[in-house]
């Protein structure tokens, strides 16, 4: 039950980062695949999917800045966000506090 609802969230969190990659076709086959990795690949790749996904949320961001185009960068930023926030209450990652 617990890994579905990992690879569940983890695929509804991808979808809402390929709504935005949608411009820029690398990225959103980048993601594509992501999805179908997080869907249909075993529970034990989930982590190594996350953090894929969260440097293709970077490469997003890259993309939209470059473009001139605020809103796509908040709203993957957003993502990025929820994206981090879903891997260290699944523990898929450390939860490391910046400091400045």
């Amino acid at each position: 039950m617990v890994d579905d609802y990992l690879a569940g969230g983890l695929s509804v969190l991808l979808q809402g980062l390929q709504s935005v990659a949608q411009d820029c076709p690398r990225l959103a086959s980048g993601v594509l695949g992501l999805v179908r990795q997080a869907e249909d690949g075993p529970v034990t790749a989930l982590p190594g999917v996350t953090v894929q996904a969260v440097n293709l949320t970077d490469q997003a961001c890259w993309h939209a800045l470059d473009g001139g185009d605020a809103r796509t960068f908040c709203e993957t930023a957003a993502v990025a966000s929820r994206l981090h926030e879903f891997a260290v209450a699944a523990r898929f990652v450390p939860n490391r506090r910046w400091h400045a």
